[in-house]
């Protein structure tokens, strides 16, 4: 059963919003990626979520755009003043802002499957860099019913390189502390450039 809908996600964000609690903060990783970002550049990201990553770039002077499966979550985004849209990047169709320079997808890439994967790919080839970001070895199909991928530093660099001509993969641990635990994620992070 494919839980990666509209109706799952929303589910999920009204929760997180509901209790006022989100704990996909991914502070090392979202630090990492602003700080090799500049106020020049137009971003946008996939499987934005409720706009973590995007109050960061956007209070860095960054032309942001969100986007995200769940409606829920672009709610959260627009009320937060980001610029954000309802999208599903399996069935919609991509509207390209030529100025955008940088594409961003983080937790994003591993909630599909191989034949899947093509056409994401394809659709988010426009920008001339890219940051992707999965869990690392971690998470797979066989333990989050949502993940169909799972990638290591060697599969991920051979399954980009299919679309950048440049892959550069840093790997380490982000905290994320949650109501009732610390949990300590593996994941990789990767610089992609054509």
């Amino acid at each position: 059963m494919n839980m990666n809908t509209k109706e799952y996600w929303d589910g999920v964000y009204e929760r997180e919003i509901t209790h006022k609690y989100q704990w996909r903060t991914y502070p090392v990783i979202f630090y990492k990626i602003s700080s090799l970002l500049n106020s020049k550049d137009v971003v946008d990201e996939y499987g934005c979520g409720t706009g973590i990553l995007g109050d960061i770039l956007f209070s860095r002077g960054c032309d942001y755009t969100g986007y995200d499966i769940s409606e829920e979550a672009i709610n959260e985004c627009n009320s937060k003043g980001l610029n954000a849209f309802t999208f599903d990047i399996l069935n919609d169709k991509i509207n390209i802002n030529k100025k955008t320079n940088v594409i961003i997808a983080s937790e994003f890439l591993e909630h599909f499957t191989d034949e899947e994967l093509n056409t994401v790919m394809e659709k988010l080839s426009y920008a001339n860099e890219a940051f992707f970001v999965v869990p690392d070895n971690v998470l797979g199909p066989e333990d989050c019913d949502e993940h169909y991928q799972k990638w290591n530093k060697s599969s991920f660099e051979k399954f980009l390189k299919k679309y950048y001509k440049d892959v550069q993969i840093d790997n380490g641990l982000d905290t994320i502390k949650t109501r009732l635990e610390t949990i300590s994620m593996p994941y990789l992070l990767a610089y992609c450039n054509k």
